[in-house]
């Protein structure tokens, strides 16, 4: 999943997941993002305008983008 973030100049994507905002979480499957582009449901959770050109590419890109080495709860308050 990736996540696009509503900023004071449009959508933009958020690959760290740390830019403050509204945001959304996207599937990297290409029918999620296509299917949220086209319907609408990213510009009407984020409430604003989502160019087309936006997602292109990141459902191909974005598995890749997370290393296996990565720990993705490091630093979480949830250690037990």
């Amino acid at each position: 999943m990736f996540r696009v973030v509503r900023t004071e100049t449009g959508a933009k994507l958020d690959p760290r997941q740390v830019l403050p905002g509204r945001g959304a979480y996207v599937h990297a499957d290409a029918s999620c993002v296509e299917a949220a582009v086209k319907r609408g449901g990213l510009a009407r959770t984020l409430r604003c305008k989502v160019g087309n050109g936006l997602l292109t590419g990141v459902a191909v890109t974005a598995p890749s983008r997370i290393e296996p080495s990565v720990n993705l709860l490091e630093g979480s308050k949830k250690d037990s």
